[in-house]
């Protein structure tokens, strides 16, 4: 389409949200759009951009502090309320949201969790002993997951489903 427009304007901003003020670029990846087009959530991993050109890709020299691991964050296709719905040393990553853009699913260092759109209610709702959950997909109305799980390295693993209280794990 022609409607291309710049949402995050990272590279335009000197600070990011709190916790996240010693950062000054997020390194993007695995976006994802609500079905009613309002709330996108993405994998963003804070990094501090310094060197010569001063932005990645022209000769500078990205480094990570504090906070070197992904986090899913949250904001609106007008590019409002930009934040953070994750933080802490575990990485967040995979993220799908539901149709209204009220739920988030996400893979954080292995299992399957949720949060609120607004940060709230994060709930761990997977614990394999020998397996990863990966790539989460939840329904529309937010009420079912289905996820693959695997070993860590990527291997043959089984397609499952629960839902998004936790409840009713299964085999597909």
């Amino acid at each position: 389409g022609t409607n291309i427009q710049n949402v995050t304007k990272f590279g335009n901003n000197p600070l990011l949200p709190a916790p996240f003020l010693d950062f000054n670029a997020l390194y993007l990846s695995n976006a994802t759009i609500s079905a009613d087009g309002g709330t996108i959530v993405f994998e963003g991993t804070p990094q501090t951009t310094t060197g010569t050109g001063g932005t990645v890709g022209t000769g500078a020299t990205v480094t990570s502090t504090g906070i070197p691991v992904a986090q899913i964050w949250l904001v609106h296709s007008d590019g409002s309320a930009l934040r953070a719905l994750t933080t802490g040393s575990d990485s967040s990553s995979q993220p799908s949201i539901s149709g209204d853009g009220s739920l988030v699913a996400f893979v954080r260092s292995g299992p399957i969790c949720t949060v609120r759109s607004d940060g709230s209610s994060l709930k761990v709702l997977t614990k394999f002993q020998m397996s990863t959950a990966r790539d989460p997909v939840l329904s529309e109305d937010g009420s079912v997951i289905v996820f693959d799980i695997g070993p860590p390295n990527g291997g043959i693993g089984a397609l499952y489903a629960i839902n998004s209280d936790g409840t009713n794990p299964h085999a597909v």
